[in-house]
């Protein structure tokens, strides 16, 4: 008698076990089956690029622009979401660079597969929202640090006779990694002699 006892309790123990066997494997793949159509869409592989140009995308609805950044595009396949959406109406605002007293035609430094950003004179009509400063300024190849302004192989740098600004609607700033440029902003970056 006591043997069927244990036999019967080592039969239920067995089913037991292989029905938590069971589940183990089974609620998992429901679950990550619920969180995969929560997702609406994945990444896809990130794409290297030199101008916007290299960053269209072709769509089922036609072509999509996007842009690029750091030479990475920022939008990779059509149901992407973006940071920089291209806008049909650009945010046009003032970029005023003077170097010894002389302004920097910005128009002549822009590559024209760039379409995202148009410069005329002084005017920059920006196509993208949450572009930085300092990301504009890369499509130009400047760079600028709180005490330098990188251009054409050149540096000009403050020293004790020569200064560096940036004003944004006539305040000072330091940094143009994090300034975004909104409509209408008047921005004049000057490098001159200190006035004595």
């Amino acid at each position: 008698m006591r043997k069927k006892r244990e036999k019967l309790f080592s039969k239920i123990m067995m089913i037991t076990f292989l029905v938590l066997v069971v589940i183990g494997f089974t609620v998992p793949g429901f679950l990550n089956a619920n969180n995969e159509s929560i997702q609406t869409s994945t990444p896809a592989e990130q794409r290297l690029c030199s101008t916007d140009a290299d960053c269209y995308l072709s769509c089922p609805n036609g072509p999509v622009s996007a842009v690029c950044v750091q030479n990475l595009c920022q939008k990779n396949s059509c149901d992407e979401a973006t940071l920089y959406p291209v806008l049909e109406q650009p945010i046009s605002f003032a970029l005023e660079i003077n170097v010894n007293g002389s302004n920097i035609d910005l128009s002549t430094l822009v590559d024209q597969k760039n379409f995202i950003t148009a410069f005329s004179g002084s005017k920059v009509n920006l196509f993208t929202k949450n572009l930085q400063l300092e990301q504009i300024f890369e499509r130009l190849g400047l760079r600028f640090t709180a005490d330098c302004l990188y251009f054409a192989d050149k540096s000009y740098c403050t020293s004790q006779e020569m200064e560096l600004t940036m004003l944004v609607n006539g305040q000072p700033i330091s940094s143009s990694a994090d300034y975004v440029p909104q409509q209408d902003d008047q921005i004049k970056i000057t490098y001159q002699k200190i006035k004595q």
